[in-house]
């Protein structure tokens, strides 16, 4: 059965335009918040975000990405959250955050150990024996490399543990607003060919997919009708490291990019960096503070950037809409025409054809 001709009764599966059938849950439920988000003031929580492009990423200082939490947690791409819930534990317990950082705006660190475990036979894995580094990239998907190493003096054996989850919802009823009209049908996860795909068929015909690859593939993989758990065996002598690769692709009506290593990925990105900051005016000179702040403005202005038919416009709202603004967005490209004018066209470009 096709996605357009679903709504004919009640299908059991639904094919996906990659050929792929997916079981049907039913009508997705409605976003229940733990509490109505503050508006327009922040929600309580403070949030780690990453843009690149129309994709960003809102989490927590430690990495994780908690589910029906009024602070719009997880991955978001054209208006549309297609991961919301993203928690990794070792040895059944949360890693303890040491530091994090997202300085390069498309890219974050996240340093973390292991809390004190037990493994068989009730060995005790001390804290702080294990250093835990996550490595969040955006450019084309997003990319997660989560590299263990041991720094202890005996061997370490642990069950590293991450759930995944993706609603779909919408930017507005993330943010508290209610709907008047159903959801769209939820489709069960699906597994396949090392790829975990989780599905939604909108309102609007439009049939969403969150693409996951996982380099290597989980020793265990559980799937319910809206998440799935996937485990990995930790086994390392002293000295030893582990890495795992998570490739998180948003897509839609079957577009599909290029596949791409971590390291292309942050080539093509840093690349894109480059490019932006030979088109800027060059201004320093003055004093290291100065030239750090004149610096640290044009790469948060970069990151504003989102693409459009009409090229690059400055969205405004990170991470409460990212959307074009069109006063905010004018203001902005005004005020910053010395540094770079092709922001001002594109943004004026963009407005014209949707005022």
């Amino acid at each position: 059965m096709s996605p357009r001709n679903a709504k004919r009764g009640r299908p059991e599966t639904i094919t996906g335009p990659g050929g792929q059938e997916f079981d049907v849950v039913g009508p997705a439920r409605p976003i229940r918040l733990t509490k109505a988000p503050p508006i327009p003031a922040e929600a309580g929580r403070d949030l780690l975000v990453v843009k690149e492009g129309r994709i960003f990423v809102c989490s927590r200082f430690d990495g994780d990405i908690h589910q029906a939490a009024a602070t719009g947690e997880g991955i978001y791409c054209d208006d549309a959250r297609y991961l919301s819930e993203m928690r990794l534990t070792l040895g059944g317990k949360k890693p303890v955050l040491l530091s994090s950082a997202a300085d390069l705006a498309y890219e974050a660190y996240f340093e973390l150990t292991n809390p004190e475990l037990k493994t068989d036979g009730d060995r005790l894995v001390p804290q702080m024996t294990l250093n835990i580094r996550r490595r969040r990239l955006i450019s084309d998907r997003v990319y997660e490399r989560i590299e263990i190493r041991n720094h202890g003096v005996v061997k370490a054996r642990a069950e590293l543990e991450i759930v995944l989850a993706a609603d779909f919802a919408d930017m507005f009823e993330i943010r508290g607003v209610r709907r008047r009209s159903s959801r769209g049908q939820a489709l069960a996860p699906k597994h396949e060919e090392e790829t975990l795909r989780f599905a939604y068929l909108g309102e609007d015909e439009i049939f969403r997919e969150t693409i996951i690859e996982m380099d290597p593939d989980p020793r265990n993989l559980e799937l319910d009708t809206d998440s799935a758990v996937a485990t990995w065996e930790v086994n390392l002598k002293p000295g030893e490291s582990q890495q795992l690769d998570l490739r998180f692709e948003p897509s839609a009506s079957g577009e599909r990019k290029r596949r791409r290593s971590f390291p292309a990925a942050e080539s093509r990105v840093q690349a894109g960096v480059k490019n932006w900051n030979e088109a800027c005016t060059r201004i320093g000179g003055l004093h290291r503070s100065f030239d750090r702040f004149v610096s640290a403005s044009a790469r948060d202005l970069r990151a504003l950037l989102t693409p459009t038919e009409n090229g690059s416009i400055l969205a405004a709202g990170i991470p409460w809409f990212v959307v074009p603004f069109g006063r905010d967005s004018l203001l902005t490209c005004y005020e910053m025409m010395l540094l770079n004018t092709t922001p001002a066209r594109d943004t004026l470009l963009y407005l014209a054809k949707h005022q």
